[in-house]
């Protein structure tokens, strides 16, 4: 069993920045959440407790709906996805730490053409 390089518990929840960046840096190694929180994954702990900016949402299925964000973690910023249920009997699906990716932010200006009557 390998050894845990991120294991998040509530009392040290104010060092999470630095546990996140520890983990990711790490290859994001699998089951390294401790059980005595209510999180499975840290994706949901990211969902849940740091919120998303910049959200869009996939094509509606059935049952439910993906949803892409980003977050800010220390300045880094990340990538995240989740399924949302979409009917009060379907649950929330969380298990995408593997798509968790760091993303660069790139400010693009885009020209628009507006065509007005010649007076």
């Amino acid at each position: 069993m390998e050894a845990k390089i991120f294991e998040f518990i509530p009392e040290e929840s104010e060092h999470f920045e630095s546990q996140f960046l520890k983990w990711y840096d790490a290859g994001k190694p699998k089951h390294n959440f401790s059980n005595a929180y209510d999180y499975d994954t840290i994706t949901q702990f990211l969902v849940w407790e740091y919120g998303l900016f910049d959200e869009s949402y996939g094509e509606l299925r059935r049952w439910n709906q993906m949803v892409n964000g980003m977050v800010c973690i220390n300045g880094r910023y990340f990538s995240i996805c989740w399924d949302r249920g979409l009917t009060e009997m379907q649950e929330d699906y969380y298990d995408f730490d593997d798509d968790i990716i760091e993303m660069e932010k790139h400010t693009v200006l885009k020209e628009v053409t507006e065509w007005k009557k010649k007076e």
